[in-house]
């Protein structure tokens, strides 16, 4: 690793905790307190009641205050965390520490006595912010932690461009994919140190299943999605594109013993992966059930609060809550889902590069969020990060619409940043094909730029207290669409080029036999 990878990688370390010095969601804001309580609340219920009952609603746990709704390696995490301030605590009372030891107040995981706890201390110890307040073993300890969930993502970007990829550009491609302004933002800004960077650690495993499967290591692959389903969920987005590759794989064998025992490494890593991390669930069915409910709760309805996908958009102008129950909506999104995941995978199975294959993981990951059930909108970072993959042959922007008011400010200083330093490069690169759709681009920032500003003024109509979010949501639904409809369109292309290609290359190898 040359210097100049050493000095990128320490800048993006510093500007994610920049971006977190800004107030996080949720602060000061009962009943729920926000995400930030959400993780506290994790660590509470993990530490204090056995492992059979973490995703069971009783007195203990009401479920309906931040119950755990993601798989098990979430919730063993967040039982570590809470077990390291347990330790920390009992082991400064037994050293000289006992004045620091104080700090760390029990009432931070305590079982119901702890909800919506807020304190300076707690938040210098969730952010480890080195503060002079805390004991430098305590604060490298917790630095150290959340470090390893970002170098997770981060080591996966320098591996894919900096050993994977030939490319004289690669530190310029490196740079862009470590400065996402959604993923920044929202993780650090949004969510901030304490969600110990969760969307990172799920991404970065992603990522490196990504890397493997460039080295031929299917394996391996499988072994880090099944880590990354079971860290979120949301990685499903990622299954159907995953899924058809790894196949095609099995089936382009040449004997049939091959694709049988082919077949079978991959099912058996996959199966011994997801028993090893639900094992303390297959105690009975009942427990499994439960989980599995939890991880998809039908009952929520199929959209969270004003997220830009088909369904909220709808409901703007009809009602679908009122004509359908959850379940029909359920089989619904489903269908539209697979519906529109169909061209991506029809290509990718028709073709199975690893070009097609990266076009697929964007289309497919854009209509689950389009379509599926019970999107956040924070999900949309599941459809960016197969974008890295697109940023050296289709040079993107990564530009985040966050209504969250306590982050505008950083909103607003890292999209000038990335702007003006993305611009540059992007302008030198792009032809005269692509000038017509460089133009479209920057009217999409222009109206992104003035609804940005505008919602920062009270809305102007009594009767629509949240026409800002809605307006936002629309534009980036419609924004979204073009999207999908585009990378369609440049997978199928890319589609039809491989084909022409490969019939030269026959046409050329026959004319050479002949001459022969």
């Amino acid at each position: 690793m040359n210097a100049t990878v050493i000095i990128t990688l320490l800048f993006a370390l510093l500007i994610r905790w920049l971006v977190a010095l800004h107030p996080y969601s949720g602060y000061q804001r009962p009943p729920m307190y926000g995400d930030y309580e959400a993780q506290r609340h994790w660590q509470e219920i993990t530490i204090n009641l056995p492992i059979s009952e973490w995703y069971r609603n009783s007195t203990e746990n009401d479920l309906l205050y931040w119950g755990l709704d993601y798989p098990p390696l979430t919730a063993y995490h967040s039982y570590l965390l809470g077990r390291m301030w347990v330790i920390l605590k009992q082991e400064l009372f037994d050293s000289i520490l006992i004045s620091f030891a104080k700090q760390i107040n029990s009432k931070w995981i305590d079982l119901g006595e702890s909800r919506g706890y807020e304190s300076y201390d707690h938040k210098l110890f969730m952010r480890s912010t080195g503060s002079s307040q805390l004991p430098f073993a305590i604060c490298f300890f917790s630095i150290i932690i959340v470090l390893i969930a970002d170098l997770i993502f981060l080591s996966a970007l320098i591996y894919y461009w900096i050993y994977l990829q030939k490319n004289s550009n690669n530190c310029v491609y490196l740079l862009r994919s470590l400065f996402i302004p959604s993923l920044i933002l929202i993780d650090h800004g949004h969510f901030q140190i304490h969600r110990f960077r969760y969307n990172c650690v799920t991404l970065g495993l992603f990522f490196w299943a990504l890397n493997f499967l460039k080295r031929e290591h299917d394996i391996l692959a499988s072994i880090m999605f099944c880590l990354a389903l079971n860290y979120k969920q949301i990685s499903l987005y990622y299954s159907l594109p995953l899924f058809l590759f790894l196949l095609k794989k099995c089936i382009e064998k040449k004997s049939f013993a091959m694709k049988i025992l082919k077949f079978i490494a991959l099912a058996l890593a996959v199966i011994i992966s997801f028993s090893i991390i639900w094992l303390p669930f297959l105690t009975d069915l009942d427990s499994v059930l439960q989980v599995i409910k939890r991880i998809f709760p039908i009952n929520r309805g199929i959209y969270e609060d004003k997220v830009a996908n088909f369904w909220f958009c709808v409901s703007i102008f009809f009602k679908i809550k009122i004509f359908l129950d959850s379940n029909q909506l359920a089989i619904m999104s489903v269908l539209c889902t697979l519906l529109a995941s169909l061209p991506g995978c029809y290509l990718l199975l028709r073709q199975s590069t690893f070009n097609q294959f990266k076009f697929a993981l964007i289309n497919v990951s854009l209509a689950f969020f389009l379509f599926s059930f019970q999107v956040h909108e924070k999900t949309i970072l599941f459809v960016n990060t197969p974008m890295i993959l697109l940023i050296d042959t289709h040079p993107f922007m990564f530009v985040a619409l966050i209504d969250q008011r306590s982050i505008n400010t950083a909103l607003f200083h890292f999209t000038d940043y990335l702007c003006n330093f993305q611009s540059k490069f992007d302008l030198k690169i792009c032809n005269s094909t692509q000038w017509k759709f460089t133009k479209m681009f920057f009217l999409s920032i222009i109206s992104i730029g003035a609804l940005s500003i505008a919602s920062l003024f009270p809305s102007p109509f009594e009767r629509f207290p949240h026409l800002y979010p809605v307006l936002n949501s629309l534009l980036s639904f419609l924004h979204f669409i073009a999207f999908y409809l585009t990378i369609n369109i440049l997978q199928y292309y890319d589609f039809k080029e491989n084909r022409c290609n490969r019939s030269m290359t026959k046409i050329r190898e026959h004319r050479h036999e002949k001459l022969k």
